[in-house]
């Protein structure tokens, strides 16, 4: 088994403005994080040039259920502000996971949001990123993540245990 995580974070983020400094691997990769189960809430937020804004990794046995609403994503998880190919494998606007063993599960809706990027940027993995994708080794990924969009337009990246080796993780994708 793993590490099972305990507590709770409730967390609500309303009207507020996040962008990164990047410089040198130094920067402010995520604005909302947690591993443990709670209720979070994201509304009426603008995130420009973030590679994470939401990062959201499951690491207990209870439920996170996680609520993003009319929130507008620009530039963020490109590869250009992406640190590194280990990050890029992981960097999208909203990214859900579920890890560790005993295994919990997150439920995710997002509505009335938008995710926008200047031409020539490349997105790392979509808009929404589910599931981890790493397997089995120190991390263990479970498909256990829900997500409902409404009035969002979005591409969404679904990966199951095993769809992702990351360089220094296990076999290195060659």
């Amino acid at each position: 088994g793993g590490h099972a995580f305990v507590g709770t974070n409730n967390i609500t983020l309303r009207r507020c403005t996040g962008t990164a400094a990047h410089s040198g691997g130094s920067t402010s990769y995520c604005k909302v994080f947690s591993i443990v189960p709670g209720t979070i809430v994201v509304e009426d937020c603008t995130f420009t040039g973030v590679p994470e804004p939401i990062n959201l990794r499951n690491r207990s046995a209870g439920n996170q259920k996680v609520t993003v609403t009319n929130c507008t994503f620009t530039d963020c998880a490109t590869t250009a502000i992406a640190d590194k190919v280990k990050d890029e494998a992981w960097a999208a606007p909203i990214r859900v996971c579920v890890t560790d063993d005993p295994a919990g599960s997150t439920d995710l809706t997002v509505t009335n949001c938008t995710f926008n990027y200047t031409e020539g940027t490349t997105k790392c993995n979509g808009d929404i990123l589910m599931g981890e994708g790493r397997d089995p080794k120190s991390w263990n990924s479970y498909p256990t993540v829900t997500a409902t969009l409404v009035n969002t337009a979005a591409e969404v990246y679904v990966l199951q245990p095993g769809d992702r080796v990351v360089a220094g993780e296990g076999p290195e994708i060659t």
